[in-house]
């Protein structure tokens, strides 16, 4: 017990650190937000159900899908491809740092402007924990923040799911991830989530695996799950999470409409902790 409450004294002082770091950044300067995807994509979709015909609004569907994966067939091609080294052994997170103290800082840090939960990044979320941290006795504690300006996690992937014609082979995929997150969890240390900026979505599935959840009062720190407007549910455990945090009807009203709530209003819900 008293290790344990040691290991969380260690986890106040890293989040404050963690908070003081973003705090600093300026707040003026601009970057993209997931939501603004979502609400594209969800803006999208009604044109097409707004048409007149079915078969239109079908081959509409599938040229925008085609599109897509031709979009980021053509990304990907053109993006040089990863080279681990010492100074950076992850393309989606930075090194991992140990304090003296025991407390492994794991930063997401995506090569885009935003931090997405790509299939890539998934894989190797399960790598670094695999190795640097599950086994690692020297580990007393895990602090899961972000190396981007007012950016935690905008949310899954969307050209990942839109590449994926046989949606039943998400299945395995999300059968993936909840392992994962259950195995982080059976590590038997504390887990918490330094927020600021947008957690959305999986970020905020992310977020809500972990002990406690710290986030900032920046105007662009907010917290949701939007993927109703996407026509599907959250599948990293949101739907079993949330509702022990904020309330079953609070829950119901996030997952079903999709909107975001401020920090203010998720520390009142017991969304965050502080």
């Amino acid at each position: 017990m008293i290790g344990r409450l040691a290991a969380r004294r260690d986890v106040t002082a890293v989040v404050a650190r963690e908070a003081r770091r973003a705090l600093a950044v300026n707040l003026s300067s601009s970057s993209m937000m997931g939501g603004t995807s979502l609400a594209n994509a969800s803006s999208s979709s009604s044109s097409f159900l707004q048409s007149p015909s079915g078969d239109l609004r079908r081959w509409k569907s599938t040229a925008a899908h085609a599109a897509a994966v031709e979009e980021r067939v053509n990304e990907a091609s053109s993006t040089p491809a990863f080279a681990p080294s010492p100074d950076r052994k992850y393309e989606f997170f930075q090194n991992v740092e140990l304090t003296p103290e025991g407390v492994a800082v794991i930063r997401f840090d995506c090569p885009k402007k935003v931090n997405s939960i790509s299939f890539a990044l998934s894989k190797e979320a399960q790598k670094l924990w695999k190795e640097e941290i599950a086994d690692n006795s020297n580990v007393k504690a895990v602090v899961f923040g972000s190396a981007k300006k007012d950016m935690f996690i905008a949310g899954a992937d969307i050209f990942d799911l839109q590449a994926v014609e046989n949606k039943q082979d998400l299945i395995g995929l999300i059968e993936d991830g909840m392992n994962f997150f259950q195995g982080m969890k059976k590590k038997g240390v504390p887990l918490v989530c330094a927020i600021d900026g947008p957690a959305l979505g999986g970020g905020l599935e992310w977020a809500m695996w972990c002990d406690y959840r710290v986030c900032s009062d920046s105007e662009k720190t907010k917290l949701g799950l939007p993927e109703v407007k996407l026509g599907i549910l959250p599948g990293f455990g949101g739907t079993q999470n949330l509702h022990q945090l904020v309330g079953l009807q609070n829950a119901m009203d996030m997952m079903l409409t999709g909107k975001d709530v401020r920090p203010d209003k998720a520390k009142k819900m017991g969304l965050v902790d502080m």
